[in-house]
């Protein structure tokens, strides 16, 4: 999937217009991919939210691709293809944990987590992740934080190799 069409998918879900920069990933080793040993092979994260998460109505993206750049397949629950990308919205789907799985050709695999905060409600959630590699627990990793009136929208980012990323 390329950025456009990813922009264009959380900004429907969302409401929101999102910079073009928003979705940057940085490499959280501050490496170059092409001089790290990526590891190749089926990337899968689960993602489990706690806290009074409902008001924000969240929206959970996964993506991967391979070390050229170009997008993996991915997989929802069953095995079933979702194409390049795999989307989670709560207004459509009720859930508190969400998982999706990559083809065997993958090098990165992300989970986007977006919260739109449009009634300025304040409360406090947590974001619970954990990202495999052919099958093999690689990072666990947990994020909590408050949201404020002041916060119309928080991304997280989460690296099935790496954990959360700060941006």
């Amino acid at each position: 999937m390329n950025r456009d069409k990813l922009f264009r998918a959380i900004e429907d879900r969302t409401g929101l217009e999102i910079p073009s920069n928003m979705l940057y990933i940085p490499d959280t080793q501050g490496q170059d991919d092409k001089s790290v040993n990526l590891v190749t092979g089926c990337h899968r994260i689960v993602v489990s939210l706690n806290g009074d998460f409902e008001p924000y109505s969240p929206t959970v993206m996964f993506h991967g691709w391979d070390r050229n750049g170009f997008a993996c397949y991915v997989y929802g629950h069953g095995g079933t293809v979702m194409d390049s990308h795999y989307i989670f919205d709560y207004d459509k789907l009720k859930f508190n944990q969400v998982e999706a799985l990559t083809s065997f050709n993958c090098e990165r695999f992300m989970a986007t987590i977006a919260f739109l905060n449009a009634d300025g409600i304040c409360s406090e959630i947590g974001v619970s992740c954990k990202g495999y590699i052919n099958d093999e627990l690689v990072i666990e990793d947990f994020r909590y934080f408050e949201m404020t009136k002041k916060i119309v929208c928080n991304f997280e980012y989460f690296d099935s190799r790496n954990g959360f990323i700060n941006t």
